[in-house]
C-alpha cells in the first residue's frame, strides 16, 4: 500500500489540481430540451462564473481527469483509407468549452485550443495530445489537417497540440486523448472546472448562486 501510495504521488499528471473547484453539473432536459438551449445555458454559466471576484478562469469539459475510464473513439487521417471496423487506433474522448486546457494548465504545445467560435454549424475543430500526434502523423506538422472520428459525420480540423496528461488512472500514467467542441456535441450534463486565486472553498457559494 505505501509502496502505491508513494508511486501515485510521484507521478507527474500533466495537469494542475491545486486551487481547482470541480463539480458535476446537470440540467434537466425537460427545461432545456433542445442541444441550443443547453449550450446556452452552460454558455450563460461560465461566463458568470469567470467574472466571479478570485476567479481566474472556468471552464466545463465531459469529464474530469482521474474520474473512472472514458469511451475510447477510433481516429485516423483523412488522407489514409477507412480502417477496418475495431481496426482505427483509438484515444480517449474529452468534449471541453473554451479554456478548458488553460482552467486545467494542461501546456498547449502548438496552435489554439476550442474557442468561443467553435459552435454548432461551425467548422469541427479537433485538439490532439502529444503522443496522437506521433501516433497519427509521426514529425509532420499536423495543424490543418482533417482527421475523422468513428461516429462522427465529416471530418475535424486539427487546430492545436496538447500536452499528454493523466486522464484515466495516475498508475497508468498519461494517455492519448483528444478534445472536441462540447458545444458541437451537445449535452445534458458536464464538470464544471474552476480556477481560483485562493481557497477553492471561497467561491463554492458563490458559484452555486449562479447555477441557480
Amino acid at each position: 500500500f505505501l509502496r502505491s501510495l508513494v508511486r501515485v504521488n510521484s507521478v507527474e499528471l500533466g495537469f494542475d489540481p491545486d486551487r481547482l473547484l470541480a463539480a458535476r453539473l446537470s440540467i434537466s432536459q425537460v427545461d432545456y430540451p433542445t442541444p441550443a438551449a443547453q449550450r446556452e445555458f452552460f454558455a450563460s454559466v461560465l461566463e458568470q462564473v469567470s467574472a466571479l471576484p478570485g476567479v481566474l478562469s472556468a471552464s466545463a469539459a465531459s469529464k474530469l481527469p482521474i474520474q473512472g475510464r472514458a469511451t475510447d473513439w477510433g481516429v485516423w487521417r483523412a488522407d489514409r483509407p477507412r480502417p477496418e471496423r475495431g481496426r482505427a487506433r483509438s484515444y480517449l474522448a474529452r468534449g471541453g468549452y473554451p479554456r478548458y486546457l488553460e482552467t486545467m494548465r494542461i501546456p498547449l504545445r502548438r496552435g489554439r485550443e476550442i474557442s468561443p467560435r467553435d459552435v454548432a454549424g461551425a467548422p469541427q475543430v479537433v485538439v490532439l495530445s502529444e503522443s496522437a500526434v506521433r501516433d497519427l502523423f509521426g514529425n509532420e506538422d499536423p495543424i490543418g489537417s482533417p482527421v475523422v472520428i468513428w461516429g462522427r459525420s465529416g471530418t475535424y480540423e486539427v487546430v492545436g497540440v496538447a500536452a499528454d496528461a493523466v486522464l484515466e488512472s495516475a498508475l497508468n500514467g498519461p494517455r492519448s486523448a483528444f478534445y472536441i467542441p462540447a458545444a458541437q456535441m451537445g449535452a445534458a450534463g458536464l464538470r464544471l472546472v474552476v480556477r481560483t486565486s485562493g481557497d477553492p472553498s471561497a467561491v463554492t457559494a458563490a458559484v452555486r448562486d449562479v447555477v441557480r
